[in-house]
């Protein structure tokens, strides 16, 4: 990791950074390295809304997201969300740079609502935080590659390996039954099978797993029915003084003012400073 711009595009994003969709009215910024979105994305940790996780349970029936009715968090989603914040670090303990003090105070003054995003930065008061997104090579950001995948890697267990430029052709069913037991790969333009002993474990994000499941002729209805985007777009400010964005963390803060929407569903919009 380089952290220079154009270097980092094409050794860290899918794409190098240009994926769109197919009518081109959105480009999707995704990781493409050991670690995926978590060694690319900044560190911003939000929990997922209630509204949200309320809408999944009511309209999609996943019961699994539906909070704990005592409300001490002891839910299955709330325990694991816990779990999780617990080892990447997630903290609210946070310093806020030129662009987010902007907005705190834009916010203060309009009487907006606005609230700290918490973040997995083990200093988040380091100037070099604002180069997050060009890969942290000091993994001062506690993404998957320093933290689960470490983990992974130190484990007692000794079988644990990493295939990197790995390309996973697909996934192969046994002749005489429905379950699955290997799976195709190319790794330096060789093609080798590579057998499971118990299960096989598909997390090639949103984006990449529907179209493993279907090379692999998976016929389930889902598969890659379901993917939302989050759409964002830029509004640039002129100052008078020089405003160093790309020092310190960014999008520590986030104005949730119009978070619920015009009609109240939580379709709306949020307001965060980006590097």
């Amino acid at each position: 990791m380089s952290q220079v711009e154009s270097e980092a595009f094409g050794s860290l994003y899918e794409n190098s950074g240009l994926l769109t969709t197919v009518d081109g009215n959105l480009i999707i910024l995704a990781g493409s390295s050991l670690g995926g979105g978590t060694t690319i994305n900044w560190a911003c940790c939000l929990d997922t809304p209630a509204y949200v996780r309320d809408e999944w349970v009511e309209n999609h029936g996943l019961e699994q997201f539906k909070p704990d009715p005592s409300g001490d968090g002891s839910g299955a989603f709330d325990l694991a969300l816990k779990h999780i914040k617990k080892r990447i670090g997630v903290t609210e303990n946070v310093t806020h740079n030129d662009n987010n003090k902007i907005l705190i105070e834009g916010c203060d003054k309009a009487g907006f609502k606005w609230k700290v995003a918490p973040q997995n930065f083990k200093h988040p008061h380091l100037p070099s935080c604002g180069f997050t997104c060009f890969g942290d090579k000091n993994g001062n950001k506690q993404g998957t590659a320093v933290t689960f995948l470490a983990d992974a890697a130190s484990s007692k267990n000794k079988n644990t390996h990493f295939l990197g430029g790995c390309y996973v052709n697909r996934i192969i069913r046994g002749k005489f039954s429905n379950s699955v037991n290997s799976v195709e790969v190319t790794v330096n333009n060789i093609t080798r099978t590579i057998t499971a002993n118990k299960s096989i474990i598909v997390s090639a994000s949103s984006l990449h797993t529907p179209g493993l499941l279907k090379r692999s002729k998976f016929t389930n209805p889902h598969i890659g029915a379901h993917l939302r985007l989050h759409p964002c777009t830029a509004v640039v400010g002129e100052f008078k003084d020089p405003v160093a964005g790309y020092q310190g963390a960014p999008m520590t803060t986030v104005c949730t003012e119009d978070e619920m929407g015009p009609t109240g569903d939580g379709y709306g919009a949020k307001i965060e400073c980006p590097r």
